[in-house]
């Protein structure tokens, strides 16, 4: 992950990976509960998608921080910098 020189490659994948597992989590849980009847199989599976989708930013959050923390010659200031305005042309006089 932190080798990757483009940004986005890294959370497209995981947003992916989190997808895949946590359809498995639904499935199994809606699976368990009606196999069971019991719907707190289908509760838990639902709170582990919860607990899967905040890990997965949890863990985007620290390595894109730390990524543009070891790469020093990237800008970061320049999204803070106003843009420079054209300035206005003199009417022509005529």
């Amino acid at each position: 992950m932190r080798s990757s020189k483009a940004p986005e490659l890294p959370v497209i994948l995981l947003e992916d990976f989190g997808a895949l597992i946590g359809l498995a989590f639904a499935l199994l849980g809606v699976g368990l509960m009606l196999i069971t009847g019991n719907p707190i199989v289908d509760v838990l599976g639902s709170g582990s998608i919860g607990v899967l989708l905040v890990l997965i930013a949890a863990f985007l959050a620290v390595e894109m921080k730390l990524v543009r923390y070891l790469e020093p010659d990237i800008d970061h200031g320049s999204a803070h910098e106003p843009a420079e305005r054209p300035q206005p042309r003199e009417p022509s006089g005529h």
